[in-house]
């Protein structure tokens, strides 16, 4: 019997498309390991606000509409886990100054939990987080590595979070598929 050219063609194709579809097998293919899929860690945005002389780290809608914004500051992670520590802010006595740290401090109180940043840089991109003073006002305030304040002297804190850039726009990063199917 003999074949044609198209023929021939037909059966190569249909060999093919068996062999790489799996057609044919008489085994299963392999199971795939199950691998453990990272929890995400969500973030929160630290703002900085002012109220008089007093510069406020917050991440709450009511602070931010109620006092002039300076801008975005850190994003840190919104939840506590392993190897991530308390921000907390603290607040003097007289309510008159806000400070950020990650312990107590003689003469603040707690006023409120800011987020979890990381206690040591081992993600990328992440920097220590620094609590400024001016010390001819007394106030403190929570400074981006790329800002500086005049007067405003660095305390680092025990903490890592990924820096912002003031009052830049976010990018949000995209992906889509050009698949050819």
């Amino acid at each position: 019997m003999r074949r044609t050219l198209m023929q021939v063609c037909s059966l190569l194709i249909v060999a093919a498309l068996e062999s790489s579809c799996g057609g044919g097998r008489s085994t299963p293919p392999p199971v795939a390991s199950h691998s453990t899929v990272p929890t995400p860690t969500l973030l929160r945005t630290l703002y900085r606000v002012v109220n008089g002389s007093d510069r406020i780290t917050t991440f709450g809608p009511d602070e931010l509409s109620s006092y002039p914004l300076e801008g975005q500051v850190y994003y840190v992670p919104d939840q506590p886990a392993s190897g991530r520590t308390t921000l907390n802010r603290l607040i003097n006595s007289g309510g008159t100054d806000h400070m950020d740290a990650i312990s107590n401090l003689s003469g603040y109180s707690q006023d409120i939990i800011l987020g979890f940043p990381w206690t040591s840089p081992s993600g990328s991109g992440v920097s220590q987080l620094s609590e400024f003073l001016n010390s001819g006002t007394g106030d403190y305030a929570l400074l981006a590595p790329s800002e500086s304040l005049p007067g405003y002297n660095p305390q680092p804190l025990a903490a890592y979070g990924y820096p912002r850039f003031g009052n830049a726009s976010e990018v949000l990063l995209s992906w889509r598929c050009h698949c050819a199917i």
